[in-house]
């Protein structure tokens, strides 16, 4: 929602709620995808469960830089004004 005087978005307390719930909702969607596979990645590389531990955090830290890339190309005049 656009104010008349200052040009600014706002956003209601809301929207913000949707938009956390979300997001929330596709990381969850997200590890459940890596869990279902895990089996037939086991089975498939021959991977002892201390490995498949690895396989698994792995997946999850490039997951969270994508997403971290993604939020950061998704405000890229915020980031640059705010100097950070």
């Amino acid at each position: 929602m656009t104010t008349a005087f200052s040009g600014r978005i706002t956003a209601t307390p809301a929207a913000l709620l949707g938009i956390i719930l979300a997001s929330y909702f596709m990381v969850l969607l997200d590890n459940s995808v890596i869990f279902t596979g895990l089996p037939s990645i086991r089975s498939g590389l021959e991977l002892s469960p201390a490995a498949l531990s690895w396989v698994q955090d792995a997946y999850a830290l490039v997951f969270g830089g994508l997403l971290l890339m993604a939020a950061h190309a998704g405000a890229p005049g915020r980031a640059w004004r705010s100097g950070r």
